[in-house]
């Protein structure tokens, strides 16, 4: 019995230093031959552990079994003890355990029962720096050891309020390995070397001798840990990524964690079940069970309102955009082995990506949002298989913007890449299926920036269906999209196609209603030299393709078309676009326009687009170029007439029967065009219309002269000269007359000599030939033939005189005889 004793010890070797203040020590019964004794210790001392030791020894069977209490261990004290470690470790150890030591046999043998250990406020801290690590507890409940079978079995190992923080640098490596680098682990032996240090108390430093002749002894299989279940509770963990920028920052916690059984052989399956959440925002749960042997695990994965804005860092060194918002929430079954390969893995379930806000990361403007993306009945393989039973995207929104020099903002946006190695193996792509993709009220704004001014529009309120898609299969999928331009102008998509190979099969329907041409001004400023001031545009355009085959058609309706000024534009077509427009325009200020387009796509020689302009230019080119021959045909499915001419004969001006119905045609036409305008333009020819009018002109003068003569003798008159007949015998003095005036002088003497009515003739012929050159009767002439035209056109034919204009006369040739008045086409 020893009551109230004190202890002292000191190694000098190593700063260790037991100074027990009161040492209490009973040993009962002890017999050299038979029987137990019986051992109780207790020792304390200041800033020491509590040791406590109740034990029953058998000295004639080597044998001790008892209790052994440890209490209030100091982990800074003690680990001096161990080699150098580059933390500083403090916490508080207490542990307490039932314990049978053997010493008969060859080999020791010890078994542990019942064992706690439980630690408690353990710090760990960089010498003269800051905490790395904090745990408020760590506890191992019923701990069972057993030297013998070599097995370590723990019902519970619980873990409280962990803190701690770990930085990953730009080059992959863990802040905590260049910690722990100053003591690197030693390379371990086999199993059996293992357990053989552990059966001795401390390892010798000498080389090992040969092994003796092989025994019955059953080689050991080395050490097993058995561990019932794994609680982690309430940890946080601030973990820093620095191979992205900017860096990413995120507190893991509260994480709580149960595992078990867990095995060090591998033998049993691990249930598993996590939950902990992220302070960047968002929770998640995994259950499910872990089969280590076969590296096989099945989990349910449950992620909630994950936010995806931390993924900005990886995202950055792709493309310009800023990631402002998005929240991922997913219900996923995982199957996996990671044991085949290539990796055997499988996902079923659902996800969906809420509240998604992208930034285009150069004008800092909306480049794409969502409500809402939901995938249903997702099933992925790897490597083999994305199948997504239906896709849902509530209010999706784009932003597309063409800029001055026709460069996408998505290609603006695109960082450039080196070149990627070209693949070694070729392997089948993915196969995607997708049963069927579902909008809601979306919208999207387009913009075009390389016109003056700029264009925009936007279209809303989009809502439709994509049929089911396979890129093996490749089925025909149905289309059936409908929406509004600028919250007012209908469209709808409808039709099928083959989505991986449009040019096998498509059928596609599209129609735009009453779009606002306004919105299309900066389009016609730069192509057509004018501003838009109102219209309305409707499109139906209908593209089937059969094997590559095309067979187009193109509706384009315009209603109400008024241009605006006039734009300088070095693009703007030479055409007259206004004439055009009155040309094509109808009685219900309508443009109706049809553009088929035909071709073969498999042709790399064939584009659309260009055909489909060149036909829009060909037909508004030919209209221009040949407007009456467009006028005639409106009224008529025959070959139409040419209206741009109307015949006379030699110094007519009387409008005969096909100049009627000519003109009854042309007014015809002209009410169903009521923007044209019509000129006239009155034409004569000297040649032909000369000798009639001059032998008129003749025949006129010989009137009036005659008129005179009897208004001087007193005569009785009709109304007007026009009405009087000349006498022949009073004919040749009032030529003689008519020559003096006219010519200025009186015939020649040598005309004298001829015969009366020789000297008649020749003198009649000089004043036809006077008046046959005379360009005022050849303009008089001109002019009454465009009044009238325009006389008829008023007063038979209906049509508003504001309509007609009288230009300019001038001279043309003769055609089969006749002369041709032309008219010509304008518009305001």
């Amino acid at each position: 019995l020893i009551d109230g004793g004190q202890l002292q010890l000191e190694d000098q070797r190593r700063p260790l230093k037991l100074d027990y203040s009161r040492l209490d020590l009973s040993l009962r019964q002890l017999h050299s031959r038979e029987g137990s004794a019986l051992l109780d210790l207790v020792a304390r001392g200041e800033q020491q552990p509590t040791l406590g030791l109740h034990a029953e020894l058998d000295p004639q069977a080597r044998r001790i079994n008892g209790r052994l209490k440890l209490d209030d261990l100091q982990l800074t004290r003690w680990l001096q003890l161990a080699p150098p470690l580059p933390l500083q470790a403090s916490g508080r150890l207490d542990l307490r355990s039932q314990f049978l030591l053997e010493l008969a046999g060859e080999r020791p043998q010890l078994q542990l029962q019942q064992g706690q250990i439980q630690l408690n406020n353990l710090r760990l801290r960089e010498p003269g720096g800051s905490e790395r690590l904090q745990m408020s507890s760590l506890q191992l409940d019923d701990l069972q050891l057993d030297l013998q079978q070599q097995k370590i079995t723990v019902a519970r190992l619980r873990s409280q309020g962990l803190r701690t923080h770990a930085v990953r640098n730009a080059d992959g490596s863990l802040d905590w390995q260049q910690l722990l680098a100053g003591r690197q682990p030693a390379s371990t032996s086999t199993s059996t070397s293992a357990s053989s240090t552990a059966a001795t108390p401390a390892a010798s430093s000498e080389p090992a001798a040969a092994p003796a002749e092989q025994t019955s002894t059953p080689k050991s299989s080395g050490w097993q840990l058995q561990l019932q279940k794994l609680q982690l509770a309430d940890w946080r963990l601030a973990l820093e990524e620095r191979t992205v920028s900017p860096a990413l920052k995120v507190e893991v916690g509260p994480l709580n964690l149960q595992a078990g059984p867990l095995d060090s052989r591998l033998q049993q399956p691990v249930q598993l079940q996590l939950d902990t959440g992220l302070s960047t925002g968002g929770n998640l749960q995994l259950r499910g069970q872990l089969q280590p042997a076969s590296q096989q695990a099945s989990l349910q994965l449950d992620l909630q309102a994950i936010d995806l804005r931390p993924l900005q860092g990886w995202i950055s060194p792709f493309i310009r955009i800023q990631l402002r918002g998005g929240q991922l929430d997913s219900q996923l079954a995982i199957e996996a082995n990671a044991g085949s390969n290539p990796l055997a893995l499988q996902v079923r379930g659902k996800a969906s990506v809420s509240q998604l806000h992208v930034l285009d990361g150069i004008e800092q403007r909306d480049l794409l949002k969502w409500q809402r993306l939901q995938l249903d009945d997702l099933l992925y393989r790897h490597g083999e298989l994305l199948q997504i039973g239906q896709i849902q995207l509530e209010q999706p929104y784009t932003r597309f913007i063409l800029d001055e020099k026709r460069q996408s903002n998505l290609q603006a946006l695109l960082l450039p890449r080196p070149p990627a190695e070209p693949s070694t193996t070729a392997s089948p792509p993915l196969h995607l299926q997708i049963g069927g993709l579902q909008i809601s009220n979306g919208s999207a704004q387009f913009a075009d920036r390389s016109l003056s001014p700029a264009f925009a529009t936007t279209i809303q309120q989009l809502e439709g269906r994509i049929g089911a898609l396979d890129n093996r299969s490749n089925p025909v999928s149905a289309v059936d999209i409908r929406g509004k331009v600028d919250r007012y102008a209908p469209v709808s998509i409808q039709g099928s196609l083959t989505p991986f190979d449009p040019l096998h099969r498509l059928d596609i329907s599209t129609r735009f209603q009453r779009l606002e041409l306004t919105t299309l001004t900066p389009y016609s400023g730069k192509f057509a030299g004018y501003s838009i001031r109102k219209g309305r545009l409707n499109l139906d355009l209908h593209y089937r393709i059969d094997q590559g085959k095309l067979n187009a058609e193109n509706k384009v309706v315009l209603e109400n078309l008024q241009l605006g000024e006039r734009v300088d534009s070095p693009d703007a077509t030479s055409l007259p676009v206004r004439l055009a427009i009155a040309l094509l325009k109808d009685s219900q200020g309508r443009i109706d326009l049809e553009v088929p387009v035909s071709g073969d796509l498999n042709n790399p020689q064939f584009a659309v687009m260009p055909l489909v302009w060149k036909t829009l230019g060909n037909l508004i080119g030919n209209a221009v170029q040949a407007p009456f021959r467009l006028l005639g045909g409106l009224l008529s499915a025959d070959e139409p007439e040419d209206l741009d001419q109307i015949r006379f004969d030699p110094a007519s001006s009387t409008l005969d029967g096909d100049a009627g119905r000519i003109l009854h045609q042309l007014a015809g036409a002209l009410k169903q065009r009521p923007e044209l305008k019509l000129e006239i333009e009155g034409l004569s020819n000297a040649a032909l219309d000369g000798p009639p009018l001059a032998e008129a002109r003749l025949q006129r003068d010989y009137r009036e002269a005659l008129y005179r003569m009897l208004q001087k003798r007193g005569d009785r008159l009709p109304a007007s000269a026009s009405e009087l007949n000349v006498p022949d015998e009073e004919r040749p003095p009032l030529l003689e007359a008519l020559y003096r005036s006219r010519i200025g002088y009186p015939p020649p003497v040598e005309w004298n000599a001829l015969k009366p009515a020789e000297r008649l003739g020749r003198m009649e012929q000089v004043l036809r030939d006077y008046w046959a050159g005379n360009e005022l009767l050849l303009r008089q002439l001109a002019q009454e033939r465009a009044a009238a035209i325009r006389e008829h056109l008023v007063e038979q034919q209906g049509l508003p005189d504001s309509r007609l204009f009288l230009v300019n006369v001038g001279n043309t040739l003769p055609d089969n005889g006749r002369i041709a008045s032309r008219l010509h086409l304008d518009a305001e």
